[in-house]
């Protein structure tokens, strides 16, 4: 298919096309998964568009209907498809599923800060962000437990208030899990091991620990 059909996508999406090009590229939009992905990227314009091709629907049960009204309608399919597309992406992330971008995003922060907590059995990596007030284990050398014992993080503040409980830690192997939590004064972090979940604080059993310098 030529260049051109491909070019119309952006005045497609913010309803530019007269009647004739917008069948034609529709056609086209069909099977071009490229068009297809390049409309869906831009949500922001499809959802307001999605608004406001609901009055437009409304309009055209009147008589004096027009044909941007009529074009208008039959765009509502695409727009509402990747307006709903961008919905489920967008639950999806408040659910938690995506919950190890909120890792990469922590450790990709301008101001990541790496701090290593060392134990007998080896060593734990911790990343922080002050700007995305966040926590993430990056890697770490952890022995299975025998139940009901698991690893827990905690966070000692500078101010020496006492000890905060940031977040169970669940899996071994394949650590990746983050915490939002702020760290700008966060001076001490250590890990225990505990025989029930939410403790309320750290037992004398104390695992890995590190202390970053607040200078």
């Amino acid at each position: 298919m030529s260049d051109e059909l491909h070019d119309l996508v952006g005045p497609y999406a913010i309803d530019a096309l007269d009647e004739i090009d917008a069948t034609r590229f529709e056609t086209h939009l069909e099977t071009c998964e490229s068009c297809q992905g390049e409309l869906f990227s831009m949500s922001p314009v499809v959802m307001e568009l999605g608004l406001l091709d609901s009055v437009a629907i409304a309009r055209t049960t009147e008589p004096e209907a027009t044909v941007h009204d009529i074009a208008s309608r039959r765009r509502l399919p695409w727009l509402a498809a990747a307006a709903a597309a961008v919905a489920i992406v967008a639950g999806l992330w408040v659910s938690g599923i995506f919950e190890t971008t909120r890792v990469e995003i922590i450790a990709s922060a301008a101001d990541a800060e790496t701090l290593t907590l060392e134990g007998e059995g080896g060593t734990v990596q911790v990343v922080m962000s002050n700007t995305e007030e966040g926590v993430a284990l990056d890697s770490a050398d952890f022995e299975e437990l025998p139940e009901p014992g698991l690893y827990v993080l905690w966070v000692f503040r500078h101010n020496g208030h006492a000890p905060e409980f940031v977040g169970n830690i669940t899996d071994f192997d394949d650590v990746d899990q983050a915490w939002d939590i702020p760290v700008n004064n966060a001076e001490t972090f250590a890990i225990s091991i505990e025989q029930a979940p939410f403790p309320a604080e750290p037992s004398g059993d104390i695992a890995f620990v590190g202390r970053r310098d607040l200078g």
